[in-house]
């Protein structure tokens, strides 16, 4: 029998973390594998996984993995996180305006796959599938 790791901290819903992992997961890729291709070490996927502020000079690489419009949109919703204490780590007050309470990271990215859709940008499968999800999980939203 096959003994199933449970994580040490529960990662709220729609956070950096979860998003991240939702993809990674979604691309069957490691946490080694994402690492490499943002330019940090396993651990530091890990602990963005768990809820930890990646350090802006990341903030670029990790907007483009998660498919973020930009960089603004990555930030708000680190800010979001800090603000209703979801992070592990506080972050600092930030110098543009505050996300609105009911912002959420999910509708964000669905979002900006959705415009990616309209503007004839392909999607590659995973991105198909992950969107997919999100269809998903907004449809139980409203019920």
């Amino acid at each position: 029998m096959t003994e199933v790791r449970q994580p040490l901290r529960v990662v709220a819903d729609k956070t950096v973390g979860s998003m991240l992992r939702a993809k990674r997961f979604a691309e069957r890729m490691t946490q080694a594998e994402v690492a490499e291709q943002i330019g940090v070490r396993q651990q530091t996927i890990g602990a963005w996984e768990r809820g930890e502020r990646p350090q802006s000079r990341y903030y670029a690489a990790l907007t483009s993995y998660l498919a973020l419009p930009n960089e603004r949109s990555l930030i708000a919703l680190l800010d979001n996180e800090a603000q209703s204490g979801a992070a592990v780590t506080r972050a600092a007050p930030s110098q543009h305006e505050p996300s609105p309470p009911d912002f959420d990271p999910m509708a964000v990215l669905a979002r900006s796959y959705a415009e990616r859709i309209q503007d004839g940008t392909p999607l590659s499968t995973d991105e198909i599938a992950l969107y997919r999800d999100f269809i998903a999980y907004f449809s139980k939203q409203g019920d």
